[in-house]
């Protein structure tokens, strides 16, 4: 995006949890900071995952003016702010792309589908669909092709959208993962992987290794079974899943992200906190066996 000369601007809300209206200020804000110290741009896109999907609706059904079109990923738009008078209309007057995962589209399915007149100035929304489980789990490749077909539909119209295959009733945008080559060591009879800490999530605490799905299958770990993660000089017994809503609060899962690595989390608690790890760390990931003993 850098390179075909977009800018890119982002901000933190002025809180955390549940916000809105003042989410939206905070975004306007933004937006005025970067025409008083760039210049006026061309063309600006908003962008928002989950809740923040769900205010950059609420912008778009605003008049047109300060932004040109908005591409949203598995916004979670029935969500109350109970401090705001600001909800949505499902009337959007700039083009608005939803982008959404398997088990996260029927909000945007409902908003779509809904039975109100919609006439001009109203923009009828567009739907793409990721076939793969999780929130927000849409790669960077997938993104870019939402962002680059919303270009395609501010130039040339509606039209000029990719078309749904095979009578399907909304467009499939998902692309495969292109993470490069592996660096873990797999042991199939030891059933082991060695692989270190790629990123730690700053603000949940996620940790991302090294690690490929195929390096799982060619452990023997398969889907939905359980291995331990040795680090530290802790172990901890972790599932191997789907996504974050495998597993209970404070429970362990590792899954394969949409980007083809794989992420380690402990339910809605820093998993980085909890087991002391650091970027570049090695970890060690066991297939449980019969007779192993128990993990921390």
């Amino acid at each position: 995006l850098l390179s075909d000369g977009w800018m890119i601007a982002t901000t933190s809300y002025r809180r955390n949890g549940m916000i809105v209206a003042d989410a939206i200020a905070d975004l306007d804000a933004l937006r005025s900071y970067v025409a008083s110290a760039h210049g006026e741009p061309e063309r600006v896109l908003i962008e928002g995952d989950s809740l923040g999907g769900l205010i950059a609706t609420i912008i778009a059904e605003r008049d047109k003016g300060a932004y040109d079109g908005a591409v949203v990923f598995d916004a979670t738009l029935y969500l109350r702010d109970p401090t705001s008078q600001v909800g949505l209309t499902l009337m959007p007057r700039i083009p608005l792309l939803f982008v959404a995962t398997a088990r996260e589209s029927a909000q945007a399915k409902s908003y779509i589908t809904s039975l109100v007149a919609r006439p001009a100035p109203v923009i009828q929304p567009v739907l793409f669909l990721i076939s793969r489980v999780g929130h927000t789990n849409i790669n960077q490749a997938e993104r870019l092709e939402a962002v680059q077909a919303m270009n395609l539909w501010l130039d040339n119209g509606r039209e000029a959208l990719p078309r749904p295959r095979d009578q399907a009733p909304y467009f499939d945008a998902t692309l495969p993962a292109d993470p490069g080559p592996s660096t873990a060591e797999v042991s199939a009879d030891a059933h082991t992987i060695e692989t270190r800490v790629a990123e730690i999530d700053p603000v949940y605490g996620s940790v991302l290794l090294e690690a490929q799905p195929e390096d799982f299958a060619a452990a023997g770990i398969r889907p939905m079974s359980f291995c331990t993660l040795s680090a530290r000089g802790k172990r901890f017994r972790i599932l191997f899943g789907q996504s974050y809503g495998d597993v209970k609060d404070g429970q362990w899962i590792v899954f394969p992200d949409a980007d083809g690595r794989t992420l380690v989390s402990q339910g809605h608690t820093s998993a980085a906190a909890t087991s002391g790890l650091l970027v570049g760390d090695p970890v060690t990931l066991k297939l449980v066996m019969p007779g192993d003993p128990p993990s921390g």
